[in-house]
């Protein structure tokens, strides 16, 4: 009888290194959660100590499921195991790899950021502050960038209201932010009254743009078109008739006085829904089919909301939505026909047949674009 409860005690006791580990481990997160806490209350969310603090946050995090991991495989070889709590203890194996793996993964792949972190310009800011019960606050800033996507980033607290502050003298603020494309951590941030203060080389400006409006070049989702242009360029870079039937059109050449015989409208549209509009000519002696034509006249118009940021950029970085009257004058230098600004139109001329003209929405933001060449 003495052998039996010896087995039964040997069979349940636990070790001292067992109660010592244990207790280790408890003492661990509950210094981690201190560390944490305080970390969160603190001026550390931007820069290289935010993205520290982050990495922190990530490994501690990972060590929690790594013990989580333990706890599941020891429980799955337990001999009093059961089919329900293997199911659960290998849902649990898997939850305890996966997310710590893109958790770390995500960190690991900011280090190569740090010297130089991409940048993204952000337009309509919103401040919010973001706090549970007692707990710390994070102040956190979106807007609307450059590439058409909407960012959130979190700011220091007195970052976040030098912003706001800014924000209330000026609706059209503007921020600049340096960030690390993974773990979102902010490593600078600047606010600018409006995109005239921007820095070109941030823009994804293409070699092929020219600097200059007079020489009525347009980038369009990395592509540079500059008028005139064949029509095939614009095909052979995923533009299609919006109407079918107008690949079918037949343009007539030129008489003996050079003179075409009909300027065509027509509309065309991407694998994006985008809408372009061109007006075409035949600059030749002889009959055409439509994809020979020659553009003489490109037109945007953002109504729609077709286009974002990014993706249409004039000679000199400015954008639709992101460009005011006041920026394009300032880039650009006096219109050509001082009553058209005064309806609140730009035009920029310099021949009969070769002009930008340029509209604006109430807000005085560039919202459509006209550009007409036909100086072969």
């Amino acid at each position: 009888m003495n052998t039996g409860t010896q087995k039964k005690t040997k069979r349940s006791g636990i070790s001292p290194l067992a109660v010592l580990f244990v207790a280790l481990i408890i003492l661990f997160f509950i210094g981690c959660g201190a560390i944490f806490f305080f970390m969160e209350g603190t001026n550390i969310h931007q820069g290289i100590s935010g993205f520290v603090r982050e990495c922190f946050m990530r490994i501690l995090l990972a060590i929690v499921a790594a013990v989580v991991l333990i706890c599941c495989v020891k429980a799955i070889l337990s001999p009093e195991r059961t089919v329900k709590s293997v199911l659960l203890c290998l849902l649990g194996c898997i939850l305890s790899i996966i997310i710590p793996f893109f958790m770390l993964k995500s960190m690991f792949l900011d280090f190569p950021y740090l010297n130089h972190p991409p940048v993204t310009y952000l337009q309509n800011l919103y401040f919010d502050m973001d706090s549970v019960g007692d707990g710390p606050t994070s102040y956190l800033m979106e807007g609307d960038g450059i590439d058409g996507k909407e960012h959130s980033f979190e700011l220091n607290a007195k970052v976040y209201r030098q912003a706001k502050e800014l924000k209330s003298d000026n609706a059209n603020l503007i921020a600049r932010v340096c960030y690390l494309p993974h773990t979102n951590v902010v490593m600078e941030v600047e606010f600018l009254p409006s995109m005239k203060d921007c820095i070109p080389e941030d823009l994804p400006l293409s070699p092929q743009l020219p600097k200059s409006w007079k020489d009525f070049a347009i980038q369009i989702n990395n592509n540079v078109y500059q008028l005139p242009l064949p029509m095939s360029a614009l095909l052979a870079d995923g533009w299609t008739y919006d109407d079918p039937a107008d690949s079918q059109i037949i343009l007539k050449g030129v008489d003996e006085w050079n003179t075409y015989d009909q300027e065509n409208h027509i509309a065309l549209t991407n694998d994006q829904d985008q809408k372009l509009s061109v007006s075409v000519i035949n600059t030749a002696r002889e009959d055409i089919p439509m994809e020979k034509a020659v553009v003489r006249g490109l037109y945007v118009h953002n109504s729609n909301l077709d286009y974002a940021g990014t993706d249409v950029i004039l000679p000199g970085g400015l954008m639709i939505y992101w460009n005011t009257y006041e920026d394009v004058i300032a880039r650009y230098g006096q219109p050509s026909d001082p009553q058209m600004a005064e309806e609140g139109m730009l035009c920029y001329q310099t021949g009969e047949d070769s002009r930008l003209l340029l509209t604006f929405d109430s807000d005085h933001f560039l919202d459509s674009i006209s550009i007409e060449n036909l100086k072969l």
